[in-house]
């Protein structure tokens, strides 16, 4: 009869996977889609939204494009809203956030 070796039992130590080790800087940013309004979304904010001012509209979506995180464009558009009293145009103002919303998505 045939005697084998004792198999050694190897401590399962884990991969890097695992563990809690932040992978974001393991990968290259991806750049997120420039924010863009199609010519209806223009029209309707630019006339309810920014009194018929296109240039201020154009500033808005510059800033939009502008900003990394979902949050800094959360805060911006807040303080717009309130600023601008959008609570009176408040269909047009959350069409406007879901659009934002959709492109750090």
């Amino acid at each position: 009869m045939e005697q084998t070796a004792p198999v050694e039992k190897k401590e399962d130590t884990g991969s890097i996977l695992k563990t809690n080790i932040p992978t974001d800087f393991m990968e290259a940013e991806k750049k997120k889609p420039e924010f863009k309004l199609d010519l209806n979304d223009r029209i309707a904010f630019t006339k309810t939204l920014f009194g018929g001012s296109q240039s201020e509209l154009n500033e808005v979506v510059n800033n939009l494009n502008s900003f990394r995180t979902l949050e800094d464009a959360k805060e911006y558009l807040s303080d717009l809203y309130y600023a601008k009293k959008w609570s009176k145009v408040d269909e047009y103002a959350q069409r406007l956030w879901i659009l934002v919303e959709n492109k750090f998505l």
